[in-house]
């Protein structure tokens, strides 16, 4: 093989893997560097193209057909061509005549006769177009298994035609850039990929991730459905889980809901496999092991819209009440715990009932991350410190500076302390509500004069994923309370005023809050002032205290 000829074999192996959507950036380069050096191999290229062109339009039009990905040319092609022949017009063919015979025929001597060299290249060319009509419907005549549902900000490799929802797939690879899609398989399941992601869809119930995100959505009508990755699968047995590939060829599967079978090691070799249900999550090594993984439940986007520009990621908030009781933000735990807001510390058993004083130093809350710190607001004495971080807000009025329990989440144990041996009497749990008929999800008790900071950016490190937008609840004093105190409720994003409430004494009103939030503010304080009456045992409640989420895209 000639120089010339390496290099039209080159460029022939690169334009394949251009059309196939598998080449290099490197590899992209030298075809560029190659047809700009090269008159032949620019005038190669664009025929290569044309006849591309051509027989892709053919095959468009052609009759669609569920071909085997492994067949060259379908079966059933060839049964409609025989249903044609028997049914197809017939042809008048006319005989002709019959030579008359007047004498003996003699042999005839074959002639030798030369071959051109033109008839030997029109016999290659018409090999090498046969050979390509092959390699065509081998590699790129394949079968629509799926459809484009949506997209949200979807980048395609540049080499690649761009998609829109309503586009039917084939078994071709694709790379997502970035962004979001959704793929309807015509089995019924749903997969959600999150760019930068590669995949390949294999069959109406089967596709290959080689890196990137994907969640899958799998009806009963889909059971077994399979996602293959390098080294290992994921078979469904009814469910929704998210599995993740990263270049090095590990691999993590969450299961959300349902069951799944995950089976590790390529074929070839001994492979294990292992049943994972609901909020169980394992990661498949590159060497085939099966290893424990920290269940994430808010990592993989789960729906999309387009419409509405919005990636949903499985939770649309985050529940302060809970984090504060040393949760997730994710589940109601119902535990009477409390937080000192004098000194920080978290008692197992909330205390109150008896009436305490704080200085307005801040104290940090090492005991739980998301909560920054608290503290005891008085205004006579200057401005408060409202975060670790040094800010100070000024407004709050001048308090008694004392406070009558911890800050607490429901239910609530009362208890008190009597007289001077200091003696804990304790009582029965007692819900409490802003209305008597409603009991709420989730409450955060904060008695005058208290207040608490979360720490935002510790929330973001824990779900890069998502975008907190806003902070929502309901103020007031609570039903179960025996008298209506003056009282003033407040709401701080580093250290400025976003929500202010003044309860008049015997004139309390139930508040909304909604108060945004953005990416650059890092501190949420609530408070509660006893409203300029000196006393300190109101029962303020911040209902359903919530950090709305957005995913990020």
């Amino acid at each position: 093989m000639n120089a010339e000829e390496k290099i039209f074999y080159r460029v022939r192996y690169l334009i394949c893997k251009s059309l196939d959507g598998r080449i290099e950036e490197e590899e992209i380069r030298e075809l560029e560097r190659l047809i700009i050096e090269h008159p032949p191999v620019r005038r190669y290229y664009v025929e290569f193209l044309q006849i591309h062109t051509h027989l892709r339009t053919l095959l468009e039009h052609a009759p669609q057909t569920a071909a085997s990905t492994e067949e060259v040319l379908d079966a059933q092609l060839w049964q409609q061509l025989a249903r044609h022949e028997q049914t197809a017009e017939l042809v008048p063919v006319e005989r002709p005549a019959e030579p008359a015979v007047s004498e003996p025929m003699t042999a005839l001597t074959p002639s030798r006769r030369r071959v051109s060299r033109l008839s030997l290249f029109g016999i290659a060319v018409s090999v090498a177009a046969m050979l390509f009509i092959v390699v065509y419907a081998q590699f790129f005549a394949s079968p629509a298994v799926a459809t484009l549902a949506d997209s949200v900000n979807a980048r395609w490799a540049y080499n690649q035609t761009p998609l829109q929802p309503g586009d039917r797939l084939s078994v071709r690879p694709k790379d997502l850039v970035s962004g979001f899609v959704s793929i309807r398989f015509d089995s019924g399941a749903e997969v959600v990929l999150e760019g930068p992601a590669r995949f390949k869809l294999l069959s109406e119930n089967q596709m290959r991730l080689f890196n990137g995100k994907a969640f899958a959505s799998v009806p009963n009508t889909a059971i077994g459905f399979t996602i293959d990755c390098p080294g290992s699968r994921v078979v469904d047995l009814g469910t929704e889980f998210g599995l993740e590939v990263r270049s090095g060829g590990q691999a993590e599967v969450h299961v959300m809901k349902g069951k799944v079978n995950l089976v590790a090691g390529v074929q070839g070799t001994p492979q294990t496999s292992e049943i994972l249900e609901t909020a169980q999550a394992r990661r498949v090594e590159p060497d085939g092991k099966i290893r424990p993984a920290e269940f994430k439940e808010l990592y993989f986007a789960r729906k999309i819209s387009s419409q509405e520009q919005s990636v949903w990621y499985g939770q649309t908030y985050l529940d302060l009440a809970n984090l504060a009781a040393g949760g997730s933000g994710r589940e109601s735990v119902r535990s009477p715990m409390g937080i000192d807001p004098a000194t920080g510390q978290v008692h197992s058993e909330a205390e109150q009932g008896y009436i305490r004083s704080g200085s307005g130093t801040y104290h940090p809350v090492s005991a739980l991350p998301v909560v920054d710190g608290v503290f005891v607001p008085n205004g006579s004495q200057g401005p408060v410190q409202v975060s670790s971080a040094g800010h100070t807000f000024g407004g709050f009025p001048g308090t008694a500076g004392e406070y009558w329990a911890d800050i607490l989440t429901q239910p609530i144990i009362y208890t008190a302390r009597l007289g001077d041996n200091q003696e804990l009497l304790k009582g029965q749990p007692m819900e409490v509500s802003l209305e008597p008929s409603r009991t709420p999800s989730s409450v955060l008790v904060i008695h005058s004069n208290a207040g608490i900071t979360f720490d935002l950016d510790a929330l973001r490190r824990q779900y890069p994923n998502l975008e907190i937008v806003r902070f929502t609840a309901r103020c007031g004093v609570s039903a179960n309370a025996l008298a209506q105190m003056a009282n003033e409720f407040w709401v701080l994003v580093d250290g400025q005023v976003r929500f202010h409430h003044l309860n008049p004494h015997q004139q309390a009103s139930i508040q909304r809050i909604d108060v945004e939030i953005r990416p650059e503010e890092r501190f949420l304080t609530l408070a509660a002032t006893d409203g300029g009456d000196n006393i300190s045992y109101d029962w303020c409640l911040f209902e359903q205290p919530r950090l709305e989420l957005r995913g990020k895209y």
